[in-house]
């Protein structure tokens, strides 16, 4: 409301600059031809109060912020100068008592029924007394013309009923206004905290949701929308659907309208950079009247449950490939063992020359690399021999990287280095001896990426909810988007000499320690191995 009166005190100042310039019209033009030199220059110098009034009503509304008393102030003004208006040009008999009326109106609006009421009994109070004070002579008297008792009677009569019925009128629109205005901010407020709560309600969905026109242009895009695919949505509202997540069936473009609702999924490029598989459920939006003015799409990021299905068809497909070991083992390498033994029997009691001598040791290594797959099929195939404990992966760490550089692999042209806080500790239950195994695995393929030497790091670094990271970054031959995502399949192997085992055993063991593992790789630039185990506080 204070603002509310300060709108309608500067409306009134801009109101009084009007009227004090039309007044000066009056005086250059109609007054001065009819009325004395002393009226003409009184009318001038109240003219010039006007200006004056206009002026310290602005500053003070500049100044201060007690409205309603400025209001009180400019009301009283504007009668003072009103009478002095309606004394120079002729008193009772003027034709400007109209002007009380604009500002008993104008007390309305600013101080509603009780300002109009004071404003209606001052108007009476200056027009009566001002011909009161004309007649005892207090006044010089400004009437153009002498009248008559009854003509003075009935003009001061109708005026001062006229600036009551004005009063009482305007007063009771204003109080309709007040209250039509004061209705109209509750329902105002209450669609505002409507619209909060319907914004709240959408922001706090975990799943996303965006909505567009018939066109397909986006009007409405929530927070986890912008949290799954990282647009933000200043940069999606506005835009077609198919330009902010690719070319799909979208709904309104070739999509029969008999088909919704109706559910696809999508994977598409994140804001990020990063590949995310969303699915999506499509609807019409439809207002009250079942009107259709646009879709409503919402959506759940897929990525890991896909990654999961993925492990999950992967332990599967390696729960079948270890049955299938066993199996093969069973059958070959008993009759493997024999071959072997007679092969040697024969080759030491046989004369052989040299070019026979070499197909001898051709036979010889095939059997060795024979007997090398049967024996990682069994060792892939047999139950985990899993035996927790407390272990430190610092410690653990630092003596397997002893262990490594000391190996024949390594050579001058390799470089291990080993990243962690000394001063944290990072624990967690599990079997050291499979632990190193991964390590050993993990750091071999390493070596064997850099055939020309290079760097590998590994570093320990806490994880989110608890976990601790091992991360194995190399910087070697790197892996194509393909090998990657067969690389933890059985038989997969990037190396000419390799049998694809050794990834698949690190994947069962990082799932025994109820951990997860992940690869990130480019082509001609390295590879990354990062291991999430569940940290567990060392007990003292």
């Amino acid at each position: 409301m204070p603002q509310n009166i300060r709108d309608w005190l500067s409306w009134l100042i801009k109101l009084r600059i009007v009227v004090a310039t039309t007044l000066l019209g009056v005086i250059l033009g109609v007054e001065s031809a009819a009325a004395s030199g002393d009226s003409a220059s009184g009318l001038f110098r109240t003219t010039l109060c006007i200006y004056l009034a206009a002026v310290v009503h602005y500053l003070l509304l500049r100044l201060n912020s007690r409205y309603v008393g400025q209001a009180y102030f400019q009301i009283l003004s504007d009668l003072s100068i009103i009478s002095a208006i309606v004394y120079f040009t002729g008193g009772i008999d003027s034709y400007f008592p109209f002007l009380y009326s604009l500002s008993i109106i104008m007390a309305s609006i600013l101080l509603y029924r009780k300002g109009a009421l004071i404003a209606a009994s001052l108007s009476s109070l200056l027009l009566a007394g001002q011909h009161i004070l004309t007649q005892q002579g207090l006044l010089p008297s400004t009437v153009y013309a002498a009248l008559d008792p009854r003509t003075v009677k009935y003009l001061i009569g109708t005026n001062i009923f006229a600036f009551y019925a004005v009063a009482y009128l305007s007063s009771y629109l204003s109080e309709c206004l007040k209250r039509t205005g004061s209705e109209l901010e509750d329902k105002r407020g209450e669609l505002a905290a409507l619209q909060a709560f319907n914004e709240n309600i959408i922001n706090s969905m975990r799943g996303g949701l965006f909505a567009t026109n018939l066109d397909g242009v986006i009007t409405l895009f929530n927070k986890s929308a912008n949290e799954i695919t990282g647009y933000s949505p200043e940069r999606i509202v506005g835009t077609h659907v198919s330009r902010a997540f690719g070319q799909a069936n979208w709904a309104g473009a070739g999509v029969p309208e008999e088909s919704l609702p109706f559910r696809f999924e999508k994977t598409i490029k994140n804001g990020r950079g990063a590949d995310t598989h969303l699915g999506f459920t499509v609807s019409r939006f439809l207002l009250e009247d079942q009107r259709h003015v646009g879709y409503v799409y919402t959506f759940q990021d897929l990525t890991e449950i896909k990654a999961l299905e993925e492990q999950v068809a992967r332990k599967d497909r390696m729960a079948v490939m270890g049955s299938m070991a066993a199996t093969i083992a069973h059958e070959i390498r008993n009759p493997l063992t024999a071959i072997s033994g007679s092969f040697h029997v024969l080759k030491g009691e046989l004369p052989l020359d040299a070019a026979h001598q070499q197909l001898a040791e051709n036979i010889s290594v095939e059997i060795k690399r024979l007997y090398r797959i049967i024996t990682d099929f069994l060792a892939y195939a047999k139950p985990m021999n899993y035996s927790p404990r407390l272990v430190d992966l610092k410690e653990l760490t630092c003596d397997t990287i002893n262990l490594i550089k000391n190996s024949t692999e390594i050579s001058g042209r390799h470089e291990i280095e080993c990243s962690f806080d000394s001063k944290r500790s990072w624990h967690c239950q599990g079997d050291p001896d499979l632990l190193k195994q991964v390590y050993w695995n993990l750091c071999g393929n390493a070596v064997k990426a850099m055939p020309e030497g290079g760097r590998l790091s590994i570093q320990l670094e806490d994880a989110p909810q608890g976990s601790v990271k091992i991360s194995f970054r190399d910087t070697g031959t790197g892996l194509t988007r393909e090998e990657q995502e067969k690389i933890f399949h059985p038989f997969q192997s990037s190396f000419s000499d390799g049998v694809g085992l050794g990834l698949s055993v690190v994947s069962q063991i990082v799932a025994a320690h109820q951990g997860a593992i992940q690869v990130t790789s480019t082509k001609g630039k390295g590879t990354t191995f990062q291991i999430t185990l569940p940290r567990q506080a060392a007990s003292h």
